[in-house]
């Protein structure tokens, strides 16, 4: 949140402040458009901060019932875990992907990690990618 936040506040505020520059302009329509856009410009940005605050939700909140809930449950009754509904990716920087994959795959919380290419990693945790446990082997 820290950093998209400050991200989306500064971006934001930029577009405001470029907006308002067309006040000055003798034209009436581009006048108006530099009185509202700014506006539009804020409330975005008050929207945008309060939507990141929510954070990012887990598998378990998504879906209360239905086939989407039957098929989450269904992952949890097999062992195989939330993790395949959010996995990471991880950029390498050398030329063997698929040794780098083998490692990730031994790491504690890795379900597995496969090799899409010489230079990426798609890395399945065994916990929900979106929860504490899910993020921990990143750390």
């Amino acid at each position: 949140m820290q950093h998209a936040g400050s991200a989306v506040v500064f971006s934001g505020t930029t577009v405001a402040i470029s907006l308002m520059a067309l006040v000055a302009l003798p034209v009436p329509v581009l006048r108006s458009i530099g009185i509202a856009g700014p506006m539009i410009a804020l409330v975005s940005v008050a929207v945008a901060i309060t939507l990141l605050q929510l954070g990012s939700p887990q598998a378990d909140s998504l879906a209360q019932g239905g086939p989407a809930r039957a098929g989450l449950e269904q992952l949890k009754d097999s062992d195989i875990g939330t993790g395949p509904l959010s996995p990471f990716e991880a950029l390498i920087d050398g030329p063997d992907s698929t040794l780098v994959a083998g490692e990730l795959g031994r790491v504690e919380g890795v379900r597995s990690a496969v090799a899409v290419d010489e230079r990426l990693v798609t890395v399945i945790p065994a916990g929900d990618g979106n929860s504490a446990a899910g993020r921990e082997p990143l750390e």
